[in-house]
């Protein structure tokens, strides 16, 4: 997250690796090497185990940079491993198709 995306080392120190903050950084980060119109950037926890986090299994943090601005969300999905991706993948194409029908 910090090298590829060239984010500043304090926003995960300060925040952690899955903050909103985070994810926003990951995002700008991420929409400044590839300038795309949006992007879509998310972290968390599938587990199966939770590392460090105080955060529980299945916590996720989204943020989509768009032309009119950030929009972020924050979820906690159940489940296996397995099926926590498959909601962070549905929940993320969600949010692209919400914005894209709502702009």
């Amino acid at each position: 997250k910090l090298q590829s995306l060239g984010m500043d080392p304090e926003v995960m120190d300060r925040h952690g690796a899955v903050s909103l903050q985070t994810a926003q950084a990951m995002a700008a980060g991420l929409q400044g090497i590839c300038q795309a119109d949006m992007v879509l950037a998310e972290t968390g926890i599938a587990g199966p185990i939770r590392g460090r986090s105080p955060k529980p299994l299945g916590s996720t943090c989204f943020a989509m940079w768009t032309p009119t601005g950030m929009v972020t969300d924050e979820q906690c999905f159940e489940g296996d491993r397995e099926t926590i991706q498959a909601k962070i993948t549905e929940h993320a194409l969600e949010m692209i198709v919400r914005y894209l029908t709502q702009s």
